[in-house]
């Protein structure tokens, strides 16, 4: 089986939000008990394209070890919140997965 590139256009086309923490978040997090880390969170938007610039609709945007994900529409767009230091796993039948780290982006 012949194996083709995926390229992406993720990397130009973020659009990060970060969540901030609750301004209480420190003296919940010192109650007994508690034990729960509030990470911050980005939503990240792009499209999914091949070498030619062709969308691959149905391709599968997945945050690394997690069950979050999405999947591309007909225009090779999605949308998804992950965690500010996620790394995403673009895939599509045919193709080589292709991870990409959010940090810094």
């Amino acid at each position: 089986m012949k194996y083709t590139t995926l390229y992406t256009l993720i990397l130009g086309l973020f659009s990060i939000g970060w969540t901030d923490c609750p301004e209480d978040f420190m003296e919940r997090m010192q109650r007994p008990g508690h034990s729960e880390i509030q990470l911050s969170k980005v939503t990240i938007s792009g499209r999914v394209l091949d070498e030619s610039g062709f969308p691959l609709a149905g391709a599968t945007i997945q945050e690394k070890e997690t069950a979050n994900g999405a999947i591309a529409d007909s225009e090779g767009k999605f949308t998804l919140v992950v965690a500010d230091n996620a790394v995403l796993r673009v895939s599509f039948i045919g193709y080589m997965s292709q991870d990409i780290e959010v940090e810094g982006h």
